[in-house]
């Protein structure tokens, strides 16, 4: 299995403080099934992005000598979530922050709002030549509220990830109930985990796949976990998207 989103890297973000609880997060996923691993720490001022990525680079660097070290065969990979904000087509070098130096971009919504730019942003995005993917849509309220919200914007070309968390109910029942609303009308394309520690936001994917066992079939699952995200990683088209999003009449 392949995890986009991860907060794997120490004492960056809300992510591990230390490098040791880095490694202890990479063995959790190493034991789980998952072989790659997406180092997406937020960047959250773009006047800084030489800064961020001289960090990130570096950090992730010595984390796979680790791991080679050690022998834990998981790769890890360069990424960043970026926060929605218009001031990013203000800086230049936003091209070092996508998947592993594709197409692809992680843009994170804000939680308890949809910002009425939001639709615009995103055009913007794919004019710049990025694919844009959406961080957990299933945690704003406002999609909570209005999934069709989501449906806009997959229909004009972007993609959407659902955390593994609000898969199995840990971030509560309507997070969930989007999530599967999501999922079954074809608004999401990855799952991950959004890890941040070793403890409780844990990089695990085998629970989820559990509950989405009885929500969808395994074909759909697997491209959910495997085939979407190599895609990704590897700068492809999605050229499995076998059926168009289906709008959500009723929240």
């Amino acid at each position: 299995m392949i995890d986009l989103h991860c907060h794997i890297l120490p004492d960056m973000d809300d992510g591990p403080s230390t490098i040791e609880e880095s490694i202890s997060m990479v063995q959790i996923a190493f034991q789980d099934g998952i072989k790659t691993i997406t180092a997406t720490p937020h960047c959250p001022v773009f006047k800084e992005i030489d800064n961020f990525i001289s960090i990130r680079d570096e950090k992730i660097d010595s984390l796979t000598k680790i791991l080679l070290d050690k022998k834990i065969e998981v790769n890890i990979l360069r990424g960043a979530e970026i926060f929605i904000d218009m001031d990013i087509f203000d800086f230049k070098g936003i091209e070092r922050l996508t998947l592993n130096g594709s197409r692809y971009i992680l843009i994170e919504l804000p939680m308890m709002t949809y910002p009425r730019y939001t639709e615009d942003f995103f055009y913007r995005v794919q004019l710049a030549g990025f694919i844009p993917i959406i961080a957990h849509p299933e945690r704003n309220t406002a999609i909570i509220a209005k999934p069709d919200l989501l449906y806009r914007l997959v229909d004009l070309g972007s993609l959407a990830q659902i955390n593994t968390g609000s898969i199995t109910g840990l971030f509560g029942q309507a997070v969930q109930k989007c999530a599967k609303k999501l999922l079954t009308n074809k608004m999401a394309h990855i799952v991950a985990t959004d890890a941040h520690s070793y403890r409780i936001r844990k990089p695990i994917m085998s629970d989820c796949i559990k509950v989405l066992k009885t929500w969808i079939g395994a074909k759909e699952i697997k491209k959910l976990v495997e085939v979407f995200p190599a895609a990704i990683i590897g700068n492809r088209e999605l050229n499995d998207l076998d059926e168009a999003p289906c709008a959500v009449t009723k929240a």
